[in-house]
């Protein structure tokens, strides 16, 4: 009698046993009778085991130590331009926002002086420029200038108390940058100041802005009186004035009285060597 190969059932082969079929349905079970439904088998979720973490040993000559540890840290100082920057930021916003509502530009020299501007008496000094929106502008640029470069020293970190006197290379080109750029506000005030004369150059950057001015200004005053008429001592005085004063005294004002004894003294005494000898 033939059987099923798998599951033993009598009269039957495996070709419509359930345990060979993909999808059995309920007459290959009723068929194959000594056939056994699989028990169905819950998949519990696998527990991961956390493993401490490996201890790295780390060989003695693969450890670095770094520079910086037994050392000491570099010592802070205080930098000046700090304050300096902050100070120069309200004196400008103060001349560009005066500048713009007076008639004539008016700088004093109590604010000149945070622009790195050398000034001998800087509470009594003050400069009056031209007004024009031209100069109002250029002024600002070069006022701007000075306080961006006050805000990049200040931005440095002082490590010796001599920072800027003996500066680095980057410090120096910072400082040389300041001391062009302050000639440059020299140059633009003496052009453009109010009874300047105007193209004036500058005669020296050492010396202090206020007596600069004062020397220019004498300058000016020399140059105009040499170019009034000169006056004759010998001329003749008008017929007019010698009318009003007929018959009065006049007192003498010229030396022409003392110049005629003085020669009178001095013929004499050539008279008197000559017949001596």
């Amino acid at each position: 009698m033939v059987k099923c190969a798998l599951c033993g059932t009598p009269g039957v082969n495996k070709s419509s046993c359930p345990l060979n079929v993909k999808d059995p349905k309920p007459e290959n079970w009723k068929k194959h009778y000594k056939a056994k439904k699989p028990r169905k088998t819950t998949t519990k979720p696998k527990h991961t085991v956390v493993s401490k973490p490996k201890r790295i040993v780390l060989k003695p000559q693969t450890i670095k130590t770094p520079v910086s540890i037994g050392r000491t840290p570099p010592a802070r100082f205080t930098n000046s331009y700090v304050a300096k920057s902050r100070e120069v930021s309200l004196v400008k916003r103060k001349i560009m926002e005066s500048a713009k509502k007076t008639k004539m530009i008016i700088l004093h020299g109590a604010d000149l002086v945070h622009f790195h501007v050398y000034i001998k008496h800087p509470e009594t000094f003050k400069v009056k420029l031209n007004k024009s929106p031209a100069i109002i502008k250029k002024l600002d640029e070069i006022l701007q200038l000075i306080l961006d470069i006050y805000i990049s020293m200040s931005q440095k970190l002082a490590t010796r108390v001599d920072f800027f006197t003996r500066p680095d290379p980057p410090i120096k080109r910072l400082l040389d940058m300041l001391e062009q750029t302050k000639k440059q506000l020299i140059k633009f005030i003496i052009k453009h100041r109010d009874g300047g004369g105007g193209g004036e150059t500058v005669p020296s950057f050492t010396a202090p802005l206020d007596e600069m001015i004062g020397d220019l200004d004498l300058l000016a005053i020399d140059a105009a009186l040499s170019t009034l008429p000169s006056v004759s001592s010998l001329a003749k005085i008008p017929t007019s004035l010698k009318t009003k004063t007929k018959g009065k005294k006049v007192g003498m004002t010229s030396t022409a009285g003392k110049r005629k004894k003085t020669r009178r003294k001095h013929h004499l005494k050539k008279t008197i060597h000559k017949r001596e000898h």
